[in-house]
Order: structure tokens, then sequence, then C-alpha cells
């Protein structure tokens, strides 16, 4: 029988190993993990926003190629950690987490780019549908959001397997329009997972 976790407890798990943690998120360098996102980016100094920011990898990245970057992560832990492996990198960050992001800070009200990598997969069907309309009300006209998650596994422990047509179908509901896919082999090597990074367009408004 499958066991679920509650968010708590999904959230309360990524503050545990911490230094492990880290070491094994910032053995993967941005431009590796996320080639097909390079040419999709816009021109710095674009606002971006990271959510489920980790070890800061990708946000400190940005940063340094010239990106505005808020970094949001609901594990206290893990956030400290970040902080403090690039303290003195000009990113603002959050304790906060979907699907209400209600703790953001105030500039700005919308962003160019949202990054969201490996953090889908911890939300429940019904929190999903609530995601897709707070990240599409976050994104600017034009913008791109970016997600990564992973597929196969067993749908346990805080990992809800994904529909990819239903995934696609409430993206376009609120106003995103695929622009790119790939399927992916898990970079830390696990053969029984595949990761899809998949970019979109915000060119509407929502449909709900």
């Amino acid at each position: 029988m499958s066991v679920f976790l509650t968010n708590d407890q999904i959230i309360e798990s990524y503050n545990l190993e911490i230094e492990n943690r880290i070491k094994k998120y910032e053995s993967l360098d941005f431009e590796s993990f996320h080639p097909e996102v390079l040419p999709y980016l816009p021109t710095p100094p674009a606002h971006v926003l990271d959510i489920g920011a980790g070890s800061g990898r990708d946000a400190a990245f940005l940063v340094k190629k010239g990106f505005q970057v808020t970094a949001v992560e609901p594990a206290k832990r893990l956030l400290e950690a970040a902080q403090k492996r690039h303290a003195g990198i000009k990113i603002s960050w959050a304790e906060d987490r979907l699907p209400e992001l209600a703790k953001l800070p105030s500039p700005p009200a919308q962003y160019d780019v949202i990054l969201l990598s490996a953090v889908w997969m911890h939300l429940s069907s019904k929190e999903r549908k609530k995601a897709f309309s707070r990240v599409s009300e976050l994104l600017k006209h034009n913008g791109i959001i970016i997600f990564s998650y992973k597929i196969g596994g067993k749908e346990e422990e805080g990992f809800y397997k994904i529909d990819t047509a239903q995934f696609d179908t409430r993206a376009h509901k609120v106003g995103l329009e695929l622009l790119s896919q790939n399927i992916n082999l898990d970079s830390l090597g696990r053969s029984e997972l595949s990761w899809r990074c998949c970019i979109f367009k915000k060119n509407s408004i929502s449909k709900t």
C-alpha cells in the first residue's frame, strides 16, 4: 500500500542530512542540469522566481549571469544552509511554499521567468490545480515558466505521479503555451527515473 506524507512531513524531510543534500545538489551545475533552458532565458536583468530553490545552486548561477532572483524554499534548515553557502550573492530569499506562495517579497508584482525544478511531484492533484493558477498569476505576459519533474519511481513518501496530458491541459487553461519539452535521464544515475523538462510561455488569460 502506498504511503503519502503531509506537506509538513515532506518539507521536514528536506531538513534532514543537510550537508549531504547540499553536496548532492551542488554537484550538478545549472548548465548541465538545464541545458535546454538556456536559449529561452530573456536578457538580464530580468526578474526570476526560483520556487523550491533547494541549495540555491540555480539562483546563484542566474544572479551571476545578471538576473534579479527571488529564491523560495519551504524547508527552513535547507534555506538557511543555502543562504550560508551563497552568502555575498545578491539573492532575495523567502521561506514560502506552493500552492499559496503568500510570503513573497513585494517587488516585482510579476516575474519574467519562473523556475520549478523537482517540485511539482510533491503536490497532490488538488494542490497542482491551485498552484497552476498561482504561478500563472505571478508570470508576466510573454514570460516563461520552466518545469522539471520526475517520471517513474513509486507514488509514495511525498512523490505523486504526474499525468502529462492532465498537466498540459491545466497549463493551457491558465494561459500557458508549450514551447519545448525534453525527457532526460536522471542526473544522479537512478535508472528507474527520468525527468521531463518543459518550457511554457504565458500568452493568454486564464480559461478557468
